[in-house]
């Protein structure tokens, strides 16, 4: 069965060398938007997305969600089941299946310094809210600002839109 195009998007990105952990959930939505030729994103659409990541796992994979200090955001990495070296958090939402974990988020997401709680429906709202705004605007890649004070959204780069070619839009062989 083919893997849906988020866990694609996920799963690609250390292993080309995009970054260290993964994707942030406005590039993940911006890049299926991308690919659908969609360019007014909606609320509706984030949490569709997000949705399908949390209550559609991938069989044998669960989804990591960690704050990434190199841009200053949530990211999203994907783990085999058996993966040995498991995040030390108790915040986590099981498979539909019920057997097994779905998604899980790191402590540090859970601290004051970001999100402040560990109650997993909240940390979901508190994903969407902190994508909404930039994938409003049509700003999907994080970068740090042009000042070098802090971080921003920006809109898809040639790098970016190449990556989303070739992962998601390119017929496998």
């Amino acid at each position: 069965m083919a893997k849906p195009d988020w866990f694609i998007l996920i799963a690609q990105w250390v292993k080309t060398g995009r970054g260290d952990f993964g994707p942030t959930l406005p590039f993940i939505v911006g890049a299926i938007a991308f690919k659908n030729g969609q360019t007014s994103l909606s609320v509706e659409f984030v949490k569709n997305i997000l949705d399908e990541i949390v209550y559609n796992p991938v069989e044998g994979y669960f989804t990591e969600v960690r704050w990434c200090p190199d841009i200053n955001a949530p990211v999203f990495n994907t783990r085999e089941n058996n993966w040995p070296y498991k995040l030390a958090s108790p915040v986590e939402i099981a498979r539909p299946s019920g057997e097994g974990k779905s998604i899980v988020f790191s402590k540090d997401m859970q601290s004051g310094l970001h999100f402040n709680t560990s109650n997993s429906k909240t940390l979901l709202e508190c994903l969407v809210q902190h994508a909404i705004v930039p994938v409003s605007q049509g700003k999907f890649s994080r970068y740090r600002s042009k000042d070098g004070t802090g971080f921003e959204f920006r809109e898809f780069s040639k790098a970016d839109i190449g990556y989303i070619q070739k992962a998601i839009m390119t017929p496998s062989q």
